[in-house]
């Protein structure tokens, strides 16, 4: 969820109507309260939503990624009841990348690989792990071919990330008719390939130095994203 946003939760009423309010509170992943409030349910209720204002989903210090937890309880005939969601909130990489640039590279649609299932922010910090964060940093918010290059890679390695499933999943969705056409049989190891030059040449632009070391081979073994809030 783009951080800045309000986030929304259904809270259902499996055991009846709550005999009151409905007390909740936001945290931090370290388990600071950022904010907590009550929602009135109308008579006879089945269900109501606490709503996070945006004002509460904004980040703390350079991150581009925190984790919220919220938390909510109410009473029903005499006993609490009680539930909890987490939510990541988000920012904006700051290079020209997108989720479709990742789907035209590797030739899905919207309905194969969803924009939530592309990790653009994971492959941004994977980037500067295999070069270096102070030369990723000197491209960007840049309007430069290199940055758009540097672009390309970020997404390769978001493709990179999610091609293996993606094999599965295409396969699956043919089969079962789901899909609205059929295409040709797709060489994924030549896909492979072509999204490891594309995170090569970026690796290239980020350490001139070291341009031409970095095979494709090498980089498919470090294009893994971690599964990592910390940023």
């Amino acid at each position: 969820m783009r951080a800045g946003l309000d986030f929304s939760q259904l809270v259902t009423f499996d055991d009846g109507a709550p005999d009151g309010d409905i007390s909740w509170a936001l945290y931090r992943l370290d388990g600071t309260e950022i904010t907590s409030g009550m929602v009135t349910p109308a008579a006879n209720a089945v269900s109501a939503v606490i709503l996070v204002d945006g004002a509460f989903n904004l980040f703390a210090g350079g991150n581009l990624r925190e984790m919220r937890e919220l938390t909510w309880a109410y009473t029903t005939g005499g006993q609490t009841r009680s539930g909890s969601a987490d939510y990541a909130i988000e920012g904006k990489v700051p290079f020209p990348v997108s989720p479709s640039g990742v789907r035209e590279k590797l030739g899905v649609t919207a309905k194969e690989l969803p924009d939530e299932e592309t990790d653009l922010i994971g492959a941004y910090w994977e980037l500067g792990s295999i070069s270096s964060d102070t030369a990723l940093a000197a491209y960007a918010n840049l309007e430069t071919a290199d940055a758009y290059r540097i672009a390309d890679g970020i997404e390769a390695l978001a493709a990179l990330e999610v091609l293996d499933t993606l094999q599965v999943r295409i396969a699956k969705m043919e089969s079962s008719g789901t899909n609205e056409f059929q295409r040709g049989a797709i060489d994924w190891e030549m896909l492979r390939g072509r999204l490891g030059s594309l995170v090569s040449r970026a690796t290239d632009i980020l350490e001139p130095a070291n341009a031409g070391g970095a095979t494709g081979g090498s980089l498919f073994v470090l294009a893994t994203i971690s599964d990592d809030f910390s940023g």
